[in-house]
């Protein structure tokens, strides 16, 4: 029995995260192609998926729906042991 929350999260594999996500979202949720931004330091913690992708200005405030917004919605005063991760959505030309 894992005795804290990093040792747990080392017995987690990709395979356990994109079933899981399968099994809570109707989309797909594969994991492709992931790659570490620092190789040799675990990422762990809470997690914050900012989505961007082409929008509408007369329909979404530019003022208040930017990235920067997001982000430090997202992050906050101190992002020490938050994740957060970026989704294009495939878009390319965000």
């Amino acid at each position: 029995m894992p005795s804290s929350i990093e040792e747990l999260a080392g017995q987690v594999r990709t395979a356990d995260i994109v079933d899981s996500l399968g099994r809570l979202h109707r989309h797909r949720a594969h994991v492709l192609d992931l790659v570490s931004p620092t190789p040799g330091r675990v990422l762990f913690g809470p997690a914050v998926t900012i989505s961007y992708f082409p929008t509408c200005d007369l329909a979404l405030d530019p003022e208040t729906h930017n990235f920067a917004h997001l982000f430090y919605e997202a992050v906050g005063d101190d992002g020490t042991g938050k994740v957060l991760v970026l989704a294009s959505n495939g878009y390319t030309e965000t």
